[in-house]
């Protein structure tokens, strides 16, 4: 195997390219190796094209989120179903929108386990984000580093390729054989100017792909805190609804109290009614946040997504037309 490591020096490589024998095969591949050298000889491009199909399967996969936002739905469903079996309705049309029917204690009970099991579900949601959120620090370490590397063989040719073109204008003034000159544009200095266009759109790939999986992985930590708010807004919830046991007799707004009453039990109950209605409030707005939430990144993530498919397809397909002609 050749050894395509570059000289020290961009001086070196002029050194080594303007002291070519065209009429030496040797000589001759001492020269192309100065062009080789760039990308680490198809390095830089291999690792690319894989960083960015791995950024591509993560972002059609959804990791964990997806699943999220189903076991999200279904705990919102189910806290809907609690509010609608508290024994004291909400007053006015919200009243009327969100307890069209009374609710056994039967099935209110149901409900409980129901939503419990949701939490529970959506428990283990979380600790699959926490360990995408420690897999997608990995993907985006690899992905800067080869981002780094991209920029410095970047300007590594756009450096050599200015000072060679400057050592061939000065070959020309100075004499130099044409024959050295003309190998010199055509073998090397042409071909650099291509491998300078192909770095630059790797570069342009890396950096559609950086931006990409910040946006995975902005949304995945977003989406953990999500997480974290609304499963402790509805454990709160279904706290106060096992103590209510929603068996409770129905407590009226128009009702006096009772002689039963006396213990000040009635008292008792529509003080955690009120609770529960309070902490259900409180997971619903947190549901609705989430929601909104959702809509917004997902556009902006599909857009970002589109966009490196796109890009990284063309310049890829362009990379293997290079080859192939």
């Amino acid at each position: 195997m050749s050894d395509l490591r570059a000289p020290d020096s961009i001086e070196a490589q002029v050194r080594d390219v303007m002291n070519v024998n065209p009429a030496d095969p040797a000589s001759r591949q001492m020269a192309r190796r100065v062009v080789e050298a760039l990308g680490r000889g198809g390095v830089s491009e291999a690792r690319s094209r894989m960083l960015d199909r791995q950024v591509l399967a993560l972002a059609q996969a959804d990791p964990g989120s997806a699943k999220t936002w189903s076991e999200l739905q279904w705990l919102a469903s189910k806290a809907h179903e609690l509010d609608a079996a508290l024994p004291a309705p909400r007053k006015g049309l919200l009243g009327r929108l969100l307890h069209p029917a009374r609710r056994s204690p039967e099935q209110a009970q149901t409900t409980i386990e129901e939503m419990d099991a949701a939490v529970s579900a959506l428990t283990s949601s979380a600790e699959v984000l926490r360990q995408n959120d420690v897999a997608l620090d990995g993907y985006e370490a690899d992905l800067v580093e080869e981002l780094q590397r991209v920029e410095g063989d970047v300007q590594r040719a756009d450096e050599l390729y200015a000072a060679l073109t400057e050592a061939v204008r000065q070959a020309r003034v100075d004499g130099t054989p044409e024959d050295v000159v003309r190998f010199v544009q055509r073998e090397v200095l042409d071909v650099l100017e291509g491998q300078r266009l192909h770095l630059q759109e790797l570069l342009a790939v890396d950096q559609q792909a950086a931006m990409a999986l910040a946006f995975l992985r902005d949304n995945n930590t977003l989406l953990i805190g999500h997480v974290r708010q609304i499963t402790l807004a509805a454990k709160q919830s279904l706290a106060l609804a096992r103590t209510l046991g929603c068996h409770a007799p129905q407590v009226s707004a128009n009702e006096e109290p009772q002689a039963r009453d006396a213990g000040g039990a009635a008292q008792d109950t529509a003080e955690v009614v009120g609770a529960l209605q309070e902490s259900l409030d409180q997971l619903f707005s947190a549901l609705e946040a989430h929601d909104a939430w959702r809509s917004e990144v997902a556009a902006q993530t599909q857009k970002a997504v589109v966009e490196l498919r796109d890009l990284s397809a063309e310049v890829f397909e362009d990379m293997a037309s290079g080859v192939s002609s």
